[in-house]
């Protein structure tokens, strides 16, 4: 039976509940795992992957500090071990894996992103050979049909979910490319803020973080993928119920 593997990716500003939906889709397919989703499609595998997990150590030298407040940035593509991250996704997809191919698939229209994408690919298979909105519940943030998907997954076949969720997922275009499905969840500022003042991290905020750093930098990054039509945008203040449903309707529709 061919395997063919789904990429879904969860991005979305700090505290709008992208971990949350990535961990409930995620252990709502696994308990799906070796059922038929349809006639002749077994799932077979599901796999999480949180970019959370790959923030570097405090003592490492890629950091960057800024000066006013004394305090690492945390909020940009450096406080990340992308090659570690990226190195683990391979592993999962294994050196010989099918994709599966969408109409929103930047691999399967932009030749300058799929030779980055699969530099690293290649990179990763030798390497690997040679070791032997806001204040209501309305679902969408926009009216446009942002959610409409090839029907390219070939019956008679496994099927593998990876699921990949960070706030930066989508401004590295390796990990861009491959989520084939992709999701964003946005709140407004004074809902994150809200939410943000409420959690405790390693190290904590200093004061004025948000303000100066998190916000501003999200906005700046939000702007690299915005008006890509494949990138189907959330409202992170609706139910989370609801985001959940939506998203496993929208693939379930398309498999």
């Amino acid at each position: 039976m061919m395997e063919q593997w789904i990429v879904i990716g969860i991005s979305g500003v700090t505290c709008s509940g992208k971990t949350t939906l990535a961990q409930t889709l995620y252990d709502h397919l696994k308990s799906l795992t070796r059922q038929e989703l349809k006639a002749g499609l077994e799932l077979n595998r599901v796999e999480l992957i949180n970019q959370d997990s790959y923030f570097r150590e405090l003592n490492d030298p890629n950091h960057q500090i800024i000066e006013k407040l004394n305090h690492f940035n945390w909020e940009v593509i450096e406080s990340i071990d992308m090659d570690k991250m990226i190195n683990d996704v391979m592993r999962i997809l294994g050196t010989n894996f099918h994709l599966y191919k969408t109409r929103s698939c930047s691999l399967a229209s932009n030749s300058l992103n799929e030779n980055i994408f699969y530099h690293h690919y290649m990179e990763y298979s030798n390497n690997q050979h040679m070791r032997a909105v806001s204040g209501s519940d309305e679902l969408f943030l926009t009216l446009d049909d942002r959610c409409k998907f090839k029907k390219l997954v070939k019956h008679n076949s496994l099927l593998n979910i990876l699921i990949i969720e960070g706030f930066l997922i989508f401004n590295h275009p390796v990990t861009y490319d491959l989520c084939n499905i992709k999701f964003h969840l946005h709140v407004q500022y004074e809902v994150c803020y809200s939410r943000r003042i409420k959690r405790t991290y390693d190290p904590p905020d200093v004061p004025c973080y948000f303000e100066m750093v998190v916000w501003p930098l999200y906005e700046k990054h939000l702007q690299e993928f915005k008006d890509r039509e494949e990138v189907t945008f959330l409202n992170g203040d609706a139910p989370p119920d609801k985001c959940f449903h939506f998203v496993l309707k929208s693939l379930m529709d398309e498999i």
